[in-house]
């Protein structure tokens, strides 16, 4: 990691041993939040850190003002304890978790130099990027799953396609796909195993021998891998499901080249019908294929990409929105002359979870696997986000959420019989070969002809405590509100950085969010993003017409690149929102004086004095405006204002040096086009000072 992003770290964390050592706790508050920051300034994967230090900061620092070290330890305990759930992975979050278990009698004994020993424990693996989890928060957007910012999934109602030997088209997909419940939702209410709140994750409804596909969404410049399996077999391969990739055999999807997944892999350009099946009854896939219905349901592994091979944004988004904006004012104008953790592996089920269900094989439908365009090796393995989705039935359902279930689907024949499309998706890019595991397995309606042999399930899997992890993941709502505290707290404690990083996501999520294209414009104004944060500026503004703080962001961006009508426009919107605006009365009279508008800059500045007469960056403008109008002697007069509270001020220095030349007082020129070269040793100001002080020195030889 470079330096100029770790050194700011170890700075602060030796401030808090001196503080810790000296047992001087007010400091320790602050320094420790801050600590906090620089740790996710300098990686990305950790903003959550923020948001969770912000919810104890101001906890912390009182505790810290009041000598209360047990509280101190304590909100200290809970953002390590919960930050190292959310980003750390294995052993490292086992570390620190024992590091963090000692904060409790640290804080009774007020042993401040313990405390900061943890600290610096937590920095030290936080930092390590081989100790982070993933960088992707999972979210439930309304019916789908988020992973991060490139990919989502959702779990789509179809027909099911009968079993008679033909291979069919695509069949639709309803216009409303499965809903999506979060385990955690009910887990106070008693109303789902215990198991399942062990293992996190979602579960789904659907009747049984009902059909499914999955639809996948990504970005063609940022894609992602994902493994699928039903009931842990992987729905590419047949093989049992498994972290790592391989380099030799593909057994995943790369999004978006693969949009949709209609069932196993079994046929050469061709899949099986994933059909809902109760699990024990010897039809879903994985019975077939390990003899045992230990798992159920369906289980998703999420890749990035390795860090550096794709953009983070798209390439063409800022060009499209440039010409948005120009769109939208031309058309205003007329004619002239705006992470969460994993779930976790899941565990096997219980045999007395004869609710549950897994997917079976049905008819055959015409779908490639496609073959990964980019190699194995583009996939970052310790990036992965393992999610598990469980199919209840609808009775089951129904007494867990109150809820009734998503009615029965309409079947082929009635579709085929209203006249309704079937599809067809015409693809060119080379397919995976069918698995020949998945091959030899018997559809729904082949094992009916059979029925008569039932497989026993198998006996429960006892876990230990340790393994036990309770992980909630949030809402689309509760991601979003988390994330515009945070923006918030990023903006105000000046962490452009972070900022425009959580802006990034919230948007993501809420496009047309007002708190963040807010916050985003003004940290990319900030961060010298001038022509970002105009369009973030004017996107919100397009939502919110009235917004003072995106038009004080665009009015300044305006200004930097050197849009000069635009920064006076919005400046003018500023005055009449508030006519006693010292900043947006400055800022009109700085564009009138590039505009050449010198009388406008005048009555401006003339305003901003009335108010406070010794405004320094008032008078400075004045100077030049006054200069630009050739009054050299006011010019010198309010350069001399500037300099009587600020000696060094380089501008009034330059001016009052130039229009002393000017009038012929050669000794004054001299001494302070001397002293600005002196400040300002390079600059094209400076090869304008360093010419007129050898015209001055012509005029006024040194004495000999």
């Amino acid at each position: 990691m470079a330096t100029k992003l770790i050194a700011p770290i170890e700075t602060l964390l030796t401030k808090l041993t001196a503080a810790a050592e000296a047992v001087d706790f007010p400091p320790l508050g602050a320094l420790t939040v801050d600590v906090f920051w620089a740790i996710a300034e300098a990686q990305p994967e950790l903003s959550e850190l923020v948001i969770l230090a912000e919810r104890e900061a101001d906890r912390i620092r009182k505790a810290c003002d009041d000598y209360d070290s047990v509280t101190f330890a304590d909100s200290l305990y809970k953002v390590l304890s919960r930050a190292g759930d959310s980003c750390l992975a294995g052993s490292a979050r086992q570390k620190l978790i024992s590091a963090a278990a000692q904060l409790p009698q640290a804080g009774k004994d007020l042993d401040a130099p313990r405390i900061v020993m943890v600290i610096r424990e937590a920095a030290a693996l936080f930092l390590n990027r081989s100790s982070l989890r993933q960088s992707a928060m999972v979210v439930v957007d309304e019916n789908r799953l988020l992973v991060g910012r490139f990919f989502s999934v959702t779990f789509r109602r179809t027909l099911r396609v009968p079993e008679d030997g033909k291979d069919y088209p695509l069949p639709p997909g309803f216009r409303e796909p499965f809903p999506i419940f979060r385990v955690q939702d009910y887990a106070y209410a008693h109303k789902v195993p215990r198991h399942w709140l062990e293992d996190g994750g979602f579960f789904i409804p659907m009747h049984q021998r009902e059909a499914m596909f999955l639809e996948f969404s990504g970005f063609k410049w940022h894609p992602s891998a994902a493994k699928i399996a039903v009931g842990n077999i992987n729905a590419i391969t047949g093989e049992e499901f498994t972290e790592s990739i391989r380099p030799h055999k593909q057994d995943y999807v790369v999004i978006p080249d693969q949009k949709w997944l209609d069932g196993i892999n079994s046929l050469s350009g061709r899949v099986r019908q994933f059909i809902a099946m109760p699990l024990g009854k010897g039809y879903t896939i994985e019975e077939q294929v390990t003899d045992e219905a230990r798992f159920g349901g369906i289980q998703i592994g999420v890749y990035g990409a390795r860090e550096g091979l794709f953009p983070d944004e798209d390439p063409q988004a800022l060009q499209r929105r440039l010409k948005e904006l120009a769109a939208r004012e031309q058309a205003r104008r007329g004619p002239q002359p705006q992470y969460m953790p994993s779930t976790g592996p899941i565990r096997p089920r219980r045999p007395e979870d004869d609710f549950e269900m897994g997917l079976a094989a049905g008819g055959s439908i015409r779908q490639q696997i496609f073959e990964d365009q980019y190699g194995y090796q583009t996939w970052d393995h310790g990036s992965l986000v393992r999610l598990t989705i469980r199919i209840v039935d609808t009775v089951t359902f129904k007494r867990i959420t109150s809820r009734e279930a998503p009615p029965t689907p309409v079947s082929a024949e009635h579709y085929t019989k209203a006249g309704l499309p079937w599809f067809h998706y015409v693809e060119h890019a080379p397919a995976l070969a069918p698995s020949g595991i998945l091959a030899r397995i018997r559809g729904v309606r082949q094992i009916d002809r059979l029925k008569g042999t039932k497989t026993a399930p198998a006996a429960a899997i006892p876990i230990k405590a340790e393994q036990v992890r309770e992980i909630a993941v949030p809402t689309r709502e509760e991601r979003a509100s988390e994330l515009r505290k945070s923006c918030k707290a990023s903006l105000r404690a000046k962490r452009y950085t972070i900022g425009k990083r959580q802006a990034d996501l919230l948007l993501e999520l809420s496009p047309k969010d007002v708190t963040g294209l807010t916050i985003r414009a003004e940290c990319n104004r900030a961060l010298s993003r001038f022509t970002e944060a105009i369009l973030d500026a004017s996107e919100c503004l397009e939502i919110k017409s009235d917004a003072v703080s995106p038009l004080k962001t665009r009015a300044s961006a305006y200004f930097a690149v050197g849009n000069y009508a635009g920064a006076k426009s919005d400046a003018s919107s500023l005055i009449t929102k508030d006519p006693t605006s010292q900043d947006a009365r400055l800022l009109r009279a700085d564009a009138e004086y590039h505009l050449d508008e010198l009388g406008d800059a005048i009555i401006d500045l003339t305003a901003v004095f009335e108010q406070d007469e010794l405004h320094i960056e008032g008078r400075t403008l004045a100077t030049k405006v006054l200069h630009k109008l050739g009054n050299y002697e006011l010019a010198m007069k309010n350069a001399e204002m500037v300099l009587r509270r600020s000696p060094n001020h380089p501008t009034a220095l330059l001016y009052r040096g130039d229009s002393s030349f000017r009038i012929g007082n050669m000794k004054q020129a001299i001494g302070d086009l001397e002293k600005f070269i002196q400040l300002v040793p390079s600059s094209k100001q400076t090869e304008y000072a360093s010419r007129l002080l050898q015209k001055a020195r012509h005029f006024n030889p040194p004495p000999q």
